[in-house]
């Protein structure tokens, strides 16, 4: 089970490095709002019993937090610097720049248990290492792929529905949503979801206070 899972992934790394708008109906010119479903997130209550999040909380520093606004509504996002001090120092200066505000794309892997949002157009490219950090998978947990799976680093954000222990060596962490994530949990696989803008905000506007991360 876990080769296939780790297969399926490799799969989707590679899937994505093309265009996300070919054949997309959200690309310029054709654009329809996505529906939101009535389907119910995936169920992870076996997840919640596992001896994983019975681990004791890791502390982690209050973080900067990056709104996501989506064409279904927003996602707020409390990065990690004391974990992946390089990934997200670029990720606030690509948020500032406007990066992300034109032709990014969120697509649901509902039955592979996340979501991916990805550049559409236009890429940048990077030279960057590998920032390793202790910090396990969860619902909820932004992360990008390392090197050694694909060059994307800051091009695909990936958010985890659970946690993905055999997946984790593919991927660092490096922020984790605070508020929105069900928006996108209730999406069925393959629903595009336009992403309108990538913003910094005061975390006074969050809903959800910082209390440590359980791994």
């Amino acid at each position: 089970m876990t080769a296939l899972v780790l297969s399926a992934f490799a799969g989707l790394i590679y899937q994505f490095g093309g265009n996300l708008n070919n054949g997309n109906p959200h690309a310029p010119g054709s654009h329809q709002a996505a529906v939101m479903p009535n389907s119910e997130p995936a169920d992870d209550s076996a997840d919640k019993s596992s001896a994983r999040n019975n681990n004791p909380v890791i502390p982690v520093a209050a973080g900067p937090v990056i709104e996501i606004n989506t064409e279904i509504g927003k996602l707020r996002v409390e990065l990690y610097p004391e974990y992946a001090p390089d990934a997200v120092t670029e990720l606030i200066k690509l948020t500032e720049s406007g990066y992300y505000d034109s032709d990014t794309l969120m697509q649901s892997r509902a039955h592979l248990g996340f979501a991916i949002a990805k550049l559409g157009q236009s890429p940048k490219t990077f030279d960057f290492e590998d920032e390793p950090n202790k910090l396990t998978s969860r619902r909820g947990s932004m992360a990008i792929a390392r090197s050694s799976a694909s060059p994307a680093y800051l091009n695909n954000l990936f958010f985890g529905y659970r946690s993905q222990p055999a997946l984790e060596k593919h991927y660092v962490i490096i922020g984790q949503i605070i508020d929105g994530l069900e928006l996108v949990e209730k999406s069925p696989s393959g629903l595009r979801i336009k992403v309108n803008s990538f913003k910094l905000i005061d975390r006074n506007q969050s809903a959800t206070k910082p209390g440590g991360y359980s791994g």
